[in-house]
Order: structure tokens, then C-alpha cells, then sequence
């Protein structure tokens, strides 16, 4: 993938519009140093959208989805800092690149995506941890739960 420290590597399948994510990346004294993931649940392929696919093929460069422009590997300081830009430049509120994370897991168990496979999408060995951490409740999620009981108690 091209950012460090601590990212993980990617394989983009177009046909089967998914992503594995096999490999880390770290930046060590001065060096990347290419290893293994943290545990054998983050070595996962996730479906993605064709769209997002299609996006990720285009702008992929050598064996990198985000590379330097010389084809090594990006900080993760210069990442940051161009997301920043654009999160600036689109007007909205300043975010860290993390908390998209956080956002991606919210939004698929707002959905109603079943809490087993966010946290395998994630690369949680345990849903415990997702729940923990990444299932945030929106007023959104509040209301659909109360007009769900509403409606199963015949009130509406």
C-alpha cells in the first residue's frame, strides 16, 4: 500500500472487486521494513465496491496503491498531511485519517451489517474488540431503535 508506519499491503483483485491486505509496513530506524501482519486476523480480502476499485486500479502506481511519486513507499506524515488538505479544502470538520476507520465501521453497523462481519472486515479476531471500540451509536441509531420498538409494541 505504500504508507507506513504500521500499514498494511495490498493486493487489489479487479474481477473479484476485492482487497487483500497480507503484509505491514513499518518504518524502523530510518528504514521500511516489509513483515508479516499483527495477528493472522489481519491478513484478510475484503469486497469493495466496484467504483472504489475501479478508483484504487487507476491511481495505483509500480506495486503500490499510494507510492511516493519516485514509487516508494509514502510516509504516513505526507499521507496525513494531504488529507488533511483535502479535508480542509472539502469543509469539513478536521478528522484524523484513523477516524475513517471508525466512521467505516459505524456506518456498516448502522446499516445493520452484522457486528461478526465488520469486525472481520476490520481484522478483529474478536468481535468483542469491535463492539469495544468501533461500534459508536449515532442519534440516528437511537431513533431507528425506538420506532423498531415502537413498532413491534403495535404503536405506530
Amino acid at each position: 500500500m505504500g504508507i507506513s508506519p504500521d500499514k498494511r499491503s495490498t493486493r487489489i483483485v479487479e474481477v473479484a472487486g476485492t482487497v487483500s491486505i497480507s503484509k505491514t509496513i513499518k518504518w524502523v530506524k530510518g528504514e521500511f521494513i516489509q513483515g508479516a501482519t499483527k495477528t493472522s486476523s489481519s491478513r484478510r480480502t475484503i469486497t469493495l465496491p466496484l467504483d472504489i476499485i475501479d478508483e484504487l486500479l487507476a491511481a495505483k502506481k509500480h506495486e503500490l496503491v499510494f507510492p511516493r511519486e519516485d514509487g516508494g513507499y509514502l510516509h504516513l506524515g505526507t499521507l496525513r498531511k494531504d488529507f488533511n488538505k483535502v479535508i480542509r479544502k472539502a469543509g469539513i470538520p478536521r478528522i484524523r485519517l484513523h477516524d475513517l476507520r471508525h466512521l467505516n465501521a459505524t456506518m456498516l453497523i448502522g446499516s445493520g451489517t452484522n457486528l461478526k462481519v465488520v469486525s472481520s472486515r476490520l481484522g478483529h479476531s474478536n468481535v468483542s474488540i469491535t463492539a469495544k471500540v468501533y461500534a459508536h451509536v449515532t442519534p440516528q441509531m437511537d431513533r431507528d431503535a425506538t420506532n423498531l420498538l415502537a413498532d413491534r409494541l403495535g404503536l405506530r
